[in-house]
């Protein structure tokens, strides 16, 4: 286990160390990027398909919801059971 959190603790650093030296340099802001309110309600095009941005953003947040509502009943059963 430590040795996995050493590789963890070298690799983090590692890796950003990696994205910012690839990023260095600015990227122009696309000037039409519209608004939240544009994307929400319109299509987003995904693989071959098209969704509607609010579908879209539920199919991006839901696991991550359903991973912190499990995270939080682990933690209450944890906490009742001691």
């Amino acid at each position: 286990m430590v040795s996995v959190l050493l590789f963890i603790a070298v690799l983090t650093p590692y890796a950003l160390w990696r994205v910012w030296r690839r990023d260095r340099e600015p990227r122009l802001v696309r000037e039409n990027a519209g608004a939240f309110s544009d994307w929400a309600f319109g299509q987003v095009e995904v693989w071959q398909s098209q969704l509607r941005g609010i579908d879209a953003m539920i199919d991006m947040l839901l696991p991550l919801a359903a991973v912190a509502f499990g995270l939080t009943a682990l933690g209450i059963v944890f906490v009742l059971s001691g």
